[in-house]
């Protein structure tokens, strides 16, 4: 005659599946992150060499921060280069990027909303020529807002990394404990924040 399972041996079967699920859960929510890592750093490599084009038709100047008193914003200067407002859009954040209009000149694109990524604000407005260190320069990377900020405008690694976060005061960046960065040779890449806190300043002073 067939014996069915005791209570113990099903209690036995259940804590090994709940071990073998507390286990892999966060295997599988890390392989999810760096997806969208990676997605992550598609956009920034169109939206890094949209303002590199930018730079080319503007006399090799970056795209300020804001243009007009705040009525016109970097991404919608280098919108023309993209025309995808979702390649704004971080997907590792809540809300996708969609186009923002200027209220007084319903023609004149302010910016994408809500900014999934920000400018350096150490090199908007300067000429290429002003970087020593190309491929030390950033030009973008995860934020919180259009503003990236520089580094130097953080005291600690603490505020840095609220920067990066994917909402002001979350303090935690967005992808693996780092952040996906544009440079300005071009070049794309992922960054812990705690190795990127240590950068020096790559461009000259005059």
């Amino acid at each position: 005659m067939r014996k069915g399972f005791t209570l113990i041996e099903l209690l036995v079967v259940i804590a090994i599946i709940a071990i073998l699920a507390a286990i892999l859960f966060p295997v599988f929510a890390r392989a999810r992150e760096k997806a969208r890592q990676s997605s992550c750093l598609s956009n920034v490599k169109q939206i890094n060499l949209a303002i590199l084009q930018y730079c080319q038709d503007y006399d090799e100047t970056v795209p300020r921060y804001d243009f007009r008193d705040y009525a016109y914003f970097w991404d919608g200067a280098i919108y023309p280069y993209i025309t995808n407002a979702q390649v704004f859009g971080c997907p590792s954040k809540s809300s996708n990027g969609t186009l923002s209009y200027n209220a007084s000149d319903p023609t004149l694109l302010s910016g994408i909303r809500p900014a999934n990524y920000g400018l350096n604000g150490d090199v908007d407005g300067l000429k290429l020529a002003r970087f020593v260190r190309p491929a030390e320069t950033y030009f973008i990377h995860d934020s919180y807002n259009q503003h990236a900020y520089s580094i130097a405008d953080c005291g600690t690694l603490t505020e840095y990394r609220d920067r990066l976060g994917t909402n002001s005061g979350s303090s935690s960046p967005p992808h693996n404990e780092g952040a996906n960065y544009g440079y300005a040779d071009g070049h794309a890449k992922w960054r812990s924040a705690a190795d990127a806190f240590g950068d020096p300043d790559a461009y000259s002073a005059d």
